[in-house]
């Protein structure tokens, strides 16, 4: 899985079931029929984009929108495929139809976040960052990803503000001190700049990420001699 995303991706797992249960009562054998089988599609797509298969995906969702078009998961679900296919702006196509039929799905503004930043569009993505934290304010990486997203505008006390709060709220999260490190550097602060560094180096060999260890251990290197 793409870990630059830092998304809820993990909800792929699970693919909720019997949505219409409470209208049953009100709608056709015909009706619910139609609804199980574009379900049954919305499942064997998240298979296939488990498995990385994503154009097999999509065209699974395609398909179940075509059975119903109101279908938020698989929306929802196509987005996340085309994302990780590399077309973002179509994923962001599909975040917005999803949010339009589930206005508090914290994970399609936070996914759209995600594809607005790597297209550059930091204003739309920290708009989104925002939503998904009204609803989901213990979100750590909508945290850390919001200061990305500032330090990129500039704007770095905002963002020193948001490592802070990713910090507190997973403080296993060796980027956020890797990150703040630098952001505190830019803002002359130092001592405090080298201790994030050297903290974020330690986690990384505790979680055994060889590649991210040597190169925090490389800035350190880089910010000892500048500091000289």
């Amino acid at each position: 899985m793409n870990q630059k995303r830092l998304s809820l991706v993990a909800s792929l797992l699970f693919v909720p079931m019997g949505m219409m249960s409470t209208a049953y009562a009100t709608v056709t054998p015909a009706q619910v029929s139609v609804a199980q089988s574009a379900e049954a599609l919305v499942n064997q797509g998240v298979k296939q984009y488990q498995q990385g298969n994503y154009q097999a995906a999509i065209e699974r969702f395609n398909q179940a929108l075509e059975m119903d078009s109101e279908l938020a998961q698989a929306y929802y679900y196509r987005g996340v495929s085309y994302f990780e296919s590399g077309q973002k702006q179509k994923a962001i196509e599909d975040y917005t139809h999803t949010l339009r039929l589930e206005p508090n799905n914290a994970s399609a503004y936070y996914d759209r976040a995600i594809a607005h930043t790597q297209l550059g569009n930091y204003q739309q993505a920290i708009a989104d960052y925002n939503q998904a934290l009204e609803l989901q304010p213990d979100n750590a990486s909508a945290y850390f990803n919001r200061a990305n997203a500032r330090t990129q505008q500039g704007n770095l006390k905002e963002a020193l503000s948001d490592f802070n709060q990713a910090i507190r709220l997973n403080p296993e999260l060796a980027a956020a001190y890797a990150n703040r490190g630098v952001t505190r550097a830019a803002l002359g602060e130092k001592k405090q700049a080298m201790a994030d560094l050297q903290k974020a180096a330690e986690l990384y060999r505790e979680q055994g990420n060889q590649q991210l260890y040597q190169s925090v251990q490389e800035r350190i290197k880089r910010m000892q001699q500048s500091f000289d």
